[in-house]
């Protein structure tokens, strides 16, 4: 032990002047008690070979000249970039746009466009010069977003390689940064004449790399939806809300719409539903009419507070076009609307995009559902409907407008049965004709074959010429006989005996169980083949028959 730290210890004079007298360590090691001659003799030995090491042999200078690369062992197709004379000017042509003159201060969109244009019609048919050139991994920039400036010779060719059997119909996978790049020279509309057309290659091309890369799918739809908003594309390409869209823009637009539209839409957005409503069921096409008048009445009194208030309200906020693509945008100065659909549009406002979409709650839905129950209430008031319902916070102000609306549509629906009324003169001659015949044939039946010369005239005189025009033709009043009378229930005769007699009629249809509204709407329906209309109508106190078709009704009811 006591070797190794003495040798240690005299091996720190190396390179410089020892300073250790030979003879006193001698004599120091002959102290230590536990070490022989032998031992002291080979450690002054080795201190000494330290302390004075054989000088080594000088090093010889070399000097390095030129030598000729021995080509033979370069692997085939090494270097092509330069082999390729003019795939090389090409890409050099290319790479030193951003150095002119002309082009000093221009954003890296404008100088990726200006490249991009430049090598529009560039082909090129290039080997990468490794062997496992397919590992795309080897070709990645560790980026997506790359200019063409930031890539190498060798994956520009890489690129403008497979671009060219993209054009050709061979769509192979490849880097992210190529499809990216290749996207986003479609966006420019680089390689074709129209926006459409570069419209169709781009969507072409989402479909079709997204199933080789799913990494790709999310920023294509994006960039498709772009596109159709930047050169303004029809809207529906960019449509984001389907179905709701249409009902939101009705409710937005309702004197567009006919009633039968805007009553879907106001009823797909409300929180009531009509249908589980006894008295929308029994009148349905008044419900329908009364809410659109009302409706439509809201928004004329004031479009804005009943638009927030009924269906929604609008939030704008920035909006990143074509997100992280190298975007240059040309000639859109002018500031512009884009409406995609009933919820959501797009704005160009000083050179930037924001997007205003529709937010609705439950807030919209319920205020929507409570007019429509409101309106369910009045009616069933101004009806006499049997059953009533509570009305759900109406206001002085919304109850005035529904009964002013109520009221209108009941007198229009009075003119319009006064002006269905009509006879047509033309006919009168068959009319009478008919009115002979069936004289004649009730003569035959009474009177014996010989008398009848005499009494025929008795039957003509007893009517005055008035009442032989009926409103239906002579085909229209033979039909009851050739096809049948209509085959009341109990309610329906009922309730027609009753109104043609002035007779009251709800506690005989409340002993038969059936509702005075539920009986008028069955017999109207089996009436219709007969009259072509209704006979039976409310006059908002009460039901009662068309005054032109009680002669009729009466015929009929002698014959049930």
């Amino acid at each position: 032990m006591c070797y190794y730290v003495f040798v240690g210890f005299c091996a720190k004079g190396k390179g410089e002047e020892a300073l250790i007298d030979i003879d006193e360590l001698k004599e120091k090691l002959k102290s230590v008690k536990l070490l022989s001659e032998e031992q002291v003799t080979d450690i002054v030995n080795a201190v000494m070979n330290r302390l004075n090491p054989e000088e080594k042999p000088a090093r010889q200078a070399h000097v390095y000249t030129d030598e000729p690369i021995d080509l033979s062992a370069r692997p085939e197709g090494f270097n092509r970039a330069q082999d390729d004379d003019a795939a090389a000017e090409r890409i050099a042509e290319m790479r030193k746009i951003p150095f002119k003159r002309e082009n000093r201060g221009k954003t890296p969109e404008e100088i990726f466009f200006l490249q991009a244009k430049s090598m529009a019609d560039f082909e090129d048919d290039y080997t990468p010069p490794y062997q496992d050139h397919n590992d795309l991994r080897r070709q990645e920039l560790g980026r997506y977003f790359y200019g063409f400036q930031s890539m190498s010779v060798r994956n520009l060719r890489i690129y403008y390689t497979w671009r060219t059997k993209l054009r050709g119909g061979e769509l192979l996978r490849t880097t992210l940064t190529n499809a990216f790049i290749y996207a986003t020279e479609l966006i420019h509309c680089i390689g074709f004449d129209s926006k459409e057309e570069a419209y169709e290659a781009l969507k072409s091309f989402v479909e079709g790399y997204s199933a080789l890369d799913s990494r790709f799918t999310n920023f294509g739809r994006k960039w498709l939806k772009d596109f159709a908003i930047f050169y303004d594309l029809p809207a529906e390409l960019v449509a984001e809300n389907g179905s709701s869209a249409d009902v939101l823009r009705t409710l937005g637009e309702p004197f567009g719409a006919d009633d039968e539209a805007l009553y879907d839409a106001i009823r797909l957005s409300s929180s009531y539903k009509p249908e589980n409503s006894r008295f929308c069921t029994a009148y349905p096409k008044d419900y329908m009419h009364v809410v659109c008048r009302v409706y439509r009445a809201l928004i004329a009194d004031d479009a804005e507070e009943a638009f927030r208030r009924y269906v929604g309200v609008y939030t704008e906020n920035a909006y990143d076009l074509f997100g992280t693509a190298m975007f240059c945008a040309r000639n859109c100065s002018a500031d512009r609307v884009y409406r995609a659909d009933g919820m959501t549009k797009y704005a160009s406002k000083d050179g930037k995009w924001y997007v205003e979409r529709l937010t609705r709650s439950t807030k919209q839905i319920s205020e929507l559902g409570r007019l429509l129950k409101n309106i369910d209430h009045m009616m069933r008031k101004r009806w006499k409907f049997a059953s009533k319902i509570k009305a759900d916070g109406l206001s002085e102000s919304i109850a005035a407008l529904i009964d002013e609306q109520i009221t209108a549509y009941l007198a229009e629906k009075r003119i319009r049965k006064q002006q269905s009324i009509k006879l047509d003169l033309d006919k009168l001659p068959s009319i009478r004709s008919s009115a002979d015949e069936t004289a004649e044939m009730l003569l035959t039946e009474d009177e014996p074959e010989e008398e009848t010369d005499a009494p025929f005239e008795k039957p003509m005189q007893a009517k005055p010429d008035e009442a032989t025009i009926p409103d239906q033709t002579p085909e229209d009043n033979k039909e009851p006989e050739q096809s049948g009378l209509p085959e009341l229930t109990e309610a329906e005769k009922a309730l027609l005996v009753c109104l043609l007699n002035g007779e009251p009629y709800a506690d005989k249809l409340r002993l038969l169980g059936v509702l005075p509204s539920i009986a008028a709407d069955s017999l109207n329906e089996k009436m219709m083949d007969l009259f072509g209309d209704t006979v039976a109508v409310d006059n908002g106190e009460k039901l009662e028959l068309i005054e032109d078709y009680i002669e009729d009704l009466k015929g009929i009811v002698e014959k049930l």
